[in-house]
């Protein structure tokens, strides 16, 4: 169990004087503040986390070599992301570079470039207009798997 060494605690809540000021429940919150963050802190260092926040240059050199992106759906993931998880043979083992939109890219640069494949919701969206559907249903038709790019079905779990 790691020790609490007081002033260190002070010191990291303002001081003697605003910890003077401070009533009890005022104080429990305080420390539990800050015991939380000394817990995030050893964890994030446990992790490998970087000891300050990473450059957009740092991540940038990161990209193509790392098996994902931050995040968690297919978009951030290089192979397994199919439903059963596994890694096709025709996968990359890290994620490839993303290929650049447009300067004025259009919703099926996004599909083509960001959410491929897109071919179902293109065609689900295609017979829904095509049945006379409200553009409501098209829409949704178009979008009903794009969640799928940005985060996994079960949460990431």
């Amino acid at each position: 169990m790691a020790s609490i060494e007081p002033q260190k605690v002070i010191s990291a809540l303002g001081g003697p004087l605003a910890v003077g000021k401070m009533d009890a429940e005022a104080k429990a919150e305080a420390l539990e503040g800050y015991l939380s963050a000394q817990l995030d802190t050893s964890e994030f260092a446990r992790l490998g986390a970087p000891s300050r926040p990473m450059t957009v240059a740092e991540l940038d050199e990161l990209i193509d070599q790392r098996p994902i992106r931050r995040g968690i759906g297919t978009l951030f993931a290089s192979g397994g992301t199919n439903p059963f998880g596994n890694r096709l043979p025709t996968e990359p083992v890290n994620v490839p570079r993303l290929t650049p939109m447009p300067s004025r890219p259009t919703l099926a640069d996004f599909f083509r470039l960001r959410f491929a494949p897109a071919m179902h919701v293109l065609q689900s969206a295609d017979k829904a207009l095509t049945a006379g559907y409200p553009e409501e249903i098209v829409l949704a038709c178009l979008l009903h798997d794009v969640g799928q790019a940005l985060m996994k079905a079960d949460h990431g779990w």
